[in-house]
C-alpha cells in the first residue's frame, strides 16, 4: 500500500490526518466508513504501474498487498471520521486518511489535502455465503444485534413463521415479513413497496450482510 509502505520506508513523510482539515469536503462519515467500506478491498495502481490493494476485515484486520508482492497484516480503527491503520511488522507507523466514494471509486487524502490517490472498492463474491437450506437452518429464528461506527444499536429477528422484526438505529420499531430467493434473505419492510436482499456470511456467531449489488451491508451478531 502506497501510504503505510511510504510512512515505512519514509518516516519524515508520514502525515497525519486531522478532522478539522477535512470537515469541509465532503468524505465519509465514520457510521459511513462503516458502512460501505469495511468489509472491502479497494485495489489501486501505482504511478509506474503496478498494482495495490488494501481490505479492511469485518474483524478489525487489515490486508495490505504491496506493489512488490509482499502480503503485510495489521488491524484498522476508524477514529472519528478517519480510517487508521497500523501494519503488525511495522508497529511504530501507523497511517490516517480520509476517504470519498464515487460509486465504486474511492478517494483517499492528505491532512493538507494534498495528492489524493484513487482506487476501486469492490466486495468478494457470493460463493462463500449460506445457501438457502443454511439460511433456514442458522438464521431462521434467531436475532441479529449490531453496532453502527457511532455506537448506535440495531437489531433483527427473523420468525419462523415469515414475520420480520426489529429495532432501527434510531431506536424506531421495524415490521415485516421475510423471505428466501435463490440464496439471498429478503426482507419487505411495512411500509416500503421495495424489498431489500442480503447474502449472508456466518462465521461463528458474527453475521455479515452484502447487498445483491455486491456491496456491504453491515455486521452483528446472531443469537438464538
Amino acid at each position: 500500500m502506497r501510504r503505510l509502505l511510504t510512512s515505512v520506508l519514509a518516516p519524515a513523510l508520514l502525515l497525519g490526518l486531522s478532522s478539522a482539515a477535512v470537515a469541509e469536503d465532503d468524505w465519509l462519515s465514520g457510521a459511513e466508513l462503516q458502512e460501505k467500506i469495511v468489509g472491502g478491498t479497494v485495489t489501486g495502481l501505482t504511478i509506474e504501474g503496478y498494482k495495490w490493494s488494501e481490505t479492511s476485515g469485518a474483524d478489525g484486520t487489515f490486508v495490505v498487498e504491496t506493489y512488490d508482492g509482499q502480503t503485510l497484516v495489521g488491524t484498522w480503527e476508524i477514529d472519528d471520521d478517519l480510517m487508521c491503520a497500523t501494519l503488525d511488522e511495522f508497529p511504530e507507523y501507523g497511517s490516517c486518511w480520509a476517504m470519498r466514494l464515487d460509486g465504486d471509486e474511492v478517494t483517499y487524502i492528505s491532512e493538507h489535502g494534498e495528492s489524493p490517490e484513487t482506487g476501486v472498492l469492490h466486495f468478494e463474491g457470493t460463493s462463500d455465503f449460506l445457501t438457502a437450506d443454511e439460511i433456514r437452518a442458522s438464521i431462521i429464528g434467531g436475532t441479529i444485534t449490531g453496532l453502527t461506527a457511532d455506537g448506535a444499536m440495531w437489531s433483527e429477528t427473523y420468525h419462523a413463521d415469515g414475520a420480520f422484526s426489529g429495532t432501527g438505529v434510531d431506536g424506531g420499531i421495524l415490521t415485516g415479513r421475510w423471505e428466501i430467493e435463490d440464496s439471498f434473505l429478503c426482507v419487505l419492510y411495512d411500509g416500503d413497496p421495495v424489498d431489500s436482499c442480503w447474502a449472508i456470511k456466518l462465521d461463528g456467531d458474527k453475521v455479515r450482510y452484502v447487498s445483491e449489488h455486491g456491496s456491504d451491508g453491515g455486521h452483528g451478531t446472531l443469537s438464538r
